[in-house]
């Protein structure tokens, strides 16, 4: 994880927004409060000091993060639905 300007994150490409309030991925779960701006930037910051595990697609990847910091909880909507098209 890298600390840039948006500009340069996205370089050139569309800016997607996630809403997370009331955040209930594939309706299987109770929904999740977002947290606040400044608490998802103090807790991406936390974890990338402390750590946050070893990437792993399935279980541990940007997605997973990312909801982690928003949420509280390590979920990935791409994983998730790939897993319940292969049951």
């Amino acid at each position: 994880m890298i600390q840039t300007c948006l500009n340069c994150f996205l370089d050139g490409e569309k800016l997607e927004i996630m809403n997370y309030e009331g955040f209930n991925p594939l309706q299987r779960r109770p929904p999740y409060p977002a947290k606040p701006a400044q608490e998802v930037v103090d807790t991406a910051f936390t974890l990338l000091r402390e750590g946050f595990g070893s990437y792993d697609l399935h279980s541990n990847n940007c997605e997973h993060f990312a909801t982690y910091c928003k949420t509280g909880h390590a979920i990935s909507m791409q994983v998730d639905s790939l897993m319940w098209m292969m049951i």
